[in-house]
């Protein structure tokens, strides 16, 4: 990919995430029809990590889980790599601002694989290799400014990255760097925004994409054939757009006014979690959690806004909030009884 290309999307990247992070509230919608009879869940907090715990994170991008039931972030602003125990404690952490080895523009989408971290610096194709214990082994650099990261149970790493192509692609390199597979995704970008997405990897190997800006879920085998593609239900296909001017005498542009889908995980009972944005009831903090054929199981209503979740042990789930500030484990408690969830 050419220097002004790979500048573009490092662009837009930026850009994009600016607009997730300063949002106003929006009009949530109903989440699905009346009538729909799911588990009551229980999203209780066990741990807290952000100023009120005395942990200070300045803008956590990523939250893998590590041995030990600890867990790293990485912190965008503080130019570090961060691990915390079970009581929130700081036991490692590596990093500061810089291009050598070890170092980053700005640490963004983390992955991990037994002892190996991998990291990708924010909007950015650079990528290096950690072990848990955050001693820097190597780098490389993907295709193009990385969007997302995630690993398979052969311990590659799959890269979804802003090429500059209507075609999207995800990307399987080893973790020299080199690409070994690329599966192209069945959707096509009529624009920018619509190639900015989440995905993850369940036991099975299966590949589970969200995108952003468009309520659409998709599930590939690792040949790259689509097994199944589905909406959320009660979520809108497409967010609402306004115009920003570019100038007194440009015209104006439409962009998303919101984001839609803005992050997805799978559990160890392979349930898909999709994190929804604007579009919902309690905007930011309701997970809806889906089969593999689409049907929705549950919803989960997160304490405060969230920008990014992962599972991690004994189906804990890790959630980045408060402007990404803090970070949170929850576990998920389902009730015996059942609650009849209305839309408005």
């Amino acid at each position: 990919m050419r220097k002004g290309t790979i500048e573009m999307w490092s662009i837009l990247l930026v850009v994009t995430t600016l607009l997730f992070q300063l949002r106003v509230e929006a009009t949530s919608l109903p989440p699905f029809q009346n009538g729909n009879v799911l588990p009551l869940v229980q999203a209780k907090e066990i741990l807290v990590i952000g100023k009120k715990s005395g942990q200070w994170i300045l803008n956590a991008q990523g939250v893998v889980p590590a041995a030990g039931r600890s867990f790293i972030v990485s912190d965008k602003l503080d130019y570090k790599l961060k691990r915390f125990d079970r009581s929130g404690r700081i036991i490692a952490q590596a990093g500061k601002r810089g291009n050598g080895p070890g170092e980053f523009r700005a640490p963004g989408p983390i992955a991990s694989y037994q002892d190996k971290l991998i990291v990708a610096d924010f909007a950015s194709p650079r990528v290096q290799v950690f072990t848990q214990g955050l001693e820097y082994r190597s780098m490389f650099y993907a295709p193009g400014p990385v969007v997302d990261m995630s690993t398979d149970n052969g311990g590659n790493i799959w890269i979804g990255a802003l090429t500059g192509s209507a075609r999207q692609f995800l990307y399987k390199v080893d973790p020299g760097g080199e690409v070994k597979q690329k599966i192209q995704l069945r959707s096509m970008a009529d624009n920018e925004f619509d190639q900015l997405l989440s995905f993850c990897i369940d036991r099975a190997g299966e590949i589970i994409v969200a995108y952003a800006y468009r309520n659409e879920v998709e599930i590939y085998d690792q040949d790259g054939n689509l097994k199944k593609e589905f909406e959320v239900p009660g979520i809108p296909l497409r967010p609402k757009k306004k115009v920003v001017s570019r100038g007194l005498f440009s015209k104006g542009i439409e962009i998303p006014e919101d984001c839609v889908l803005r992050s997805v995980a799978v559990d160890s009972q392979h349930r898909i979690f999709v994190l929804a944005d604007e579009y919902t009831t309690n905007p930011g903090r309701d997970v809806y959690a889906l089969d593999n054929q689409g049907k929705l199981l549950l919803i989960v209503t997160l304490s405060d806004r969230s920008s990014r979740i992962e599972f991690g042990p004994g189906d804990e789930l890790y959630s980045i909030e408060q402007n990404r500030t803090a970070v949170k484990v929850y576990e998920l408690r389902t009730e015996h009884k059942k609650n009849i969830h209305k839309g408005g």
